[in-house]
């Protein structure tokens, strides 16, 4: 059986998950997450926002519904309840710029 990345995997592949991680770190400030990183924050709202997706219980839905194909994207299974928590510690300012400054530093690099 042939295997074939999806769209949504080859958007995210533009970004690496060690480098997102590395700058949500010297972004953070306050409380450690301790239940869902900030890269699978991000591949949840990125998903919403491709899928059109609107509340918190739609996302999770989805993403559970994908939960073989969300292991290669670098995810565990979210939870809605620790969706709702990371989105309301994190500014989305944070993740804004840390997407900045990813691409940033991949188009430098000719990526």
């Amino acid at each position: 059986m042939s295997h074939s990345n999806s769209v949504f995997s080859q958007l995210l592949k533009l970004i690496s998950g060690h480098e997102f991680e590395t700058l949500a770190k010297t972004h953070h400030k306050g409380r450690v997450l301790r239940t869902m990183s900030r890269w699978s924050q991000f591949v949840a709202l990125s998903f919403a926002q491709l899928a059109g997706r609107c509340s918190l219980r739609d996302i999770v839905s989805n993403l559970d519904k994908q939960r073989r194909k969300s292991y290669h994207l670098g995810i565990a299974k979210v939870s809605r309840s620790s969706l709702a928590r990371v989105n309301e510690l994190t500014a989305l300012s944070i993740l804004r710029r840390i997407i900045l400054e990813a691409t940033g530093t991949m188009s430098k690099l000719g990526a």
